[in-house]
């Protein structure tokens, strides 16, 4: 049979065709039934939101919730270039820096990995909304949701941030020793989105106040500190008899002032009756006081005072009061009782001073006042003591207001028992385990700036020096013997005189010679006369041809030698016996130095120009010494300028702060500064001369070996 060609063409083709139909179909049907990529995975390695500038950002919301599941929220809002603190009266957020660092670390935050996909996962990761019922059932799954808002309200970055990666610890490099830290990742997730990626944080999301202001509140170290007083003194109710009956005061009761003094930054701290043979002081007790001062911590703050929006007094504590009640007395008298009030509640008061009848803040629990090396005093007023918790603490949510318990009658009313003023009342009720103690705490500061240690002090110019009439020259005297230049006596005046004649001023020598003070010299010269007050600061030498009539002389001097050292016993001493010598005698006297420091060799006198060139050398050395010192103290009184300037800006600065707030501070740091003299000091261990017990001479903290005796002292008492 014949095949048809036609035929065969046409079963090819429709083969071809039947097969590229199949082929279409099996290509869509493969579309159809393969999986989507999930659109969690596209987002891998993307921005959570796109750049933003931190100038955008009006205000942070925290939000949180503690271990029952009460919410916890936290907001940091920008008024008038202002960051303050809504949730706590708006104190300022001194902690800028960490806001602006929290924005910058969320700037172009990426999504590291994907987690998980699955809404139930976020229990693991710990991304739940804290603010979602979820969150509040499970506590320990809730996360910490970060919210930044624009001036308008509207979200300009927003982010639930859950728990940490776990990570295994990096492997040392075995060779160099090296370890890389782990980076810190941090399950993540959008409000609105149900995935949760790993992302890169280098940052600590907090909702403590105390992680948002500046903690440090008195800007005080130790070493600046030079004066330190302690008033003991408290406020108590009282129940006294007045013309109205019996009614309840609040009374002062006074108490030891102790006072703490040094003079340098790391002296040693004294008071100024110490009695050094009795007493030491206890370096262990002031350390902790002057540790305490140093590091008083804010933990909480509450609003001062305020009469429509304005304060009434300064940081002073006097009266400025607004101007529409500037001439309205009975409107000013309610406003003094309405800010007593406010004090009283916090363990405060105004009292009137009556030595200089004056407005003076008292306080309920005493006092500190310290003073810096700069001027700086700072005074520190004890307030009343709350209990709450953390919360009620920082903010005053369950704010109590305490009140002192009522004394017995006093009939005087206004002083209490001296014996009882520093004990502190005994609480009626014990504090709970699960909550803290703190105190309120007033704080002023002032400079005075004549109260700054370290004053430079001007040097003193000198001035040059001229000899007075008559030293050097020789004497005008007529009956006396002529001198020379030098006050040596010439050769017609040796051997005039017996041994037992007198001198003007004292005994006559062997020879019959005399000095200007009674006595001569070996070489037969004498010393300057006693009548001129500054030759004694230059000695005369003998000349080199004077010497023959001393040669001559010696064989009577050698015989008369026995009587004059029975006689004058002090001329032996000063002047030996002259013996035959080879040399003449005048070499064995003594190379002397003047007070100025010129060295005269033997055999050479000094003329009055050479005593006056002396003086202008001195004079001249002098002068350089005062031009330095006054080159420096001209850059230190640049210094102190400076010092003072700092100071008073600093002052200004603290007192705004200090003016507008009652601190709240923990209990157990105020009560530490309540100390008395009998805490500070101690007796001192008999026959010590340190603290430690041990003899003069050995650094404290010396200990000697186990039965190890020292000698008796043999030096005397």
């Amino acid at each position: 049979m014949k095949r048809n060609p036609q035929a065969e063409v046409t079963k090819s083709a429709l083969a071809t065709v039947v097969a590229v139909v199949m082929i279409g179909l099996t290509w869509m049907v493969y579309r159809w039934t393969q999986p989507e990529t999930p659109n969690a995975f596209v987002k891998v390695g993307q921005a959570f939101f796109e750049s933003f500038e931190t100038s955008q950002i009006a205000q942070m919301e925290l939000a949180a919730v503690d271990k029952a599941g009460k919410p916890l929220s936290f907001t940091v809002r920008r008024t008038n270039g202002l960051w303050t603190i809504p949730s706590h009266y708006d104190y300022p957020a001194e902690a800028a820096e960490r806001l602006s660092r929290t924005a910058t670390e969320l700037i172009g935050l990426e999504r590291h990995r994907l987690a998980s996909s699955e809404k139930g996962a976020q229990v693991q990761l710990g991304t739940l909304d804290p603010t979602s019922d979820e969150g509040k059932t499970d506590p320990e799954s809730a996360g910490k949701l970060l919210r930044f808002t624009d001036i308008n309200g509207d979200p300009v970055f927003h982010l639930i941030i859950g728990k940490q990666v776990e990570q295994k610890d990096s492997a040392a490099d075995s060779l160099l020793g090296l370890e890389q830290p782990p980076e810190r990742m941090y399950y993540v997730r959008v409000p609105a989105e149900k995935e949760s990626y790993v992302a890169k944080l280098d940052l600590d999301v907090s909702t403590k106040f105390s992680d948002w202001i500046e903690t440090d509140l008195l800007e005080l170290t130790a070493a600046d500190m030079r004066q330190l007083k302690v008033d003991n003194s408290r406020l108590e109710a009282r129940q006294v008899i007045g013309n109205q009956g019996a009614e309840v005061r609040r009374v002062r009761v006074p108490g030891e002032e102790l006072v703490l003094e040094k003079t340098e930054d790391f002296a040693e701290w004294k008071i100024p009756d110490l009695d050094v043979e009795q007493e030491a002081m206890n370096s262990e007790a002031v350390n902790l006081l002057v540790n305490t001062i140093e590091g008083v911590e804010l933990i909480g703050v509450r609003p001062r005072y305020k009469f429509h929006g304005q304060s009434v007094t300064d940081s002073n504590f006097d009266f400025q009061f607004p101007a529409e009640v500037a001439n309205d007395v009975p409107a000013q008298q309610a406003i003094v009782n309405d800010l007593q009030d406010d004090l009283m509640t916090r363990g405060f008061g105004l009292a009137r001073d009556p030595v200089g009848d004056q407005i003076k803040l008292v306080s309920e629990h005493g006092e500190l006042r310290t003073t810096t090396k700069d001027g700086l005093v700072y005074t520190l007023y004890f307030g009343s003591q709350i209990v709450g918790s953390d919360e009620a603490i920082e903010i005053g949510a369950a704010d109590p207001k305490p009140q002192p318990a009522v004394e017995d009658a006093n009939p005087e009313g206004d002083e209490a028992k001296p014996e009882d003023a520093n004990a502190e009342p005994a609480a009626k009720n014990p504090v709970p385990a699960d909550q803290s103690t703190a105190r309120f705490l007033l704080v002023r500061v002032a400079h005075h700036p004549e109260l700054m240690s370290d004053r430079p002090v001007a040097p003193t110019e000198p001035q040059r020096m001229i000899l007075p009439e008559g030293v050097g020259e020789p004497a005008n005297d007529p009956t006396s013997p002529p001198q020379d230049s030098a006050g040596e006596q010439t050769d017609q005046a040796e051997g005039s005189a017996t041994t037992d004649e007198k001198t003007e001023t004292g005994e006559k020598t062997d020879d019959g010679e005399k000095t200007d003070d009674g006595e001569k010299t070996d070489d037969g010269s004498f010393q300057s006369s006693a009548d001129e007050p500054l030759a004694v600061n230059f000695v005369s030498f003998s000349r080199q041809d004077e010497t023959p009539p001393v040669q001559e002389q010696t064989p009577p001097v050698q015989e008369q030698t026995p009587p004059v050292q029975e006689q004058t016993p002090p001329v032996q001493e000063q002047t030996p016996p002259i013996t035959e010598q080879t040399s003449p005698p005048v070499t064995q006297d003594p190379v002397t130095i003047d007070p100025l420091g010129l060295v005269a060799p033997p055999q050479m006198k000094l003329t009055k120009e050479d005593m006056q060139k002396a003086l202008d050398a001195e004079f001249e050395k002098q002068k350089r010494a005062f031009e330095s010192q006054k080159a420096r103290y001209e850059l230190d009184v640049i210094e102190f300028a400076t010092r003072t300037g700092r100071a008073a800006e600093k002052a200004k600065r603290l007192s705004e702060r200090f003016a507008n707030w009652y601190y709240v501070v923990p209990s157990s740091d105020l009560d530490r500064l309540r100390l008395t003299r009998a805490e500070v000091v101690k007796p001192k261990p008999a026959g010590a001369a340190n603290p430690d017990g041990l003899p003069e001479g050995f650094p404290p903290g010396f200990q000697l070996p186990e039965g190890f005796q020292l000698p008796p002292s043999r030096l005397p008492d």
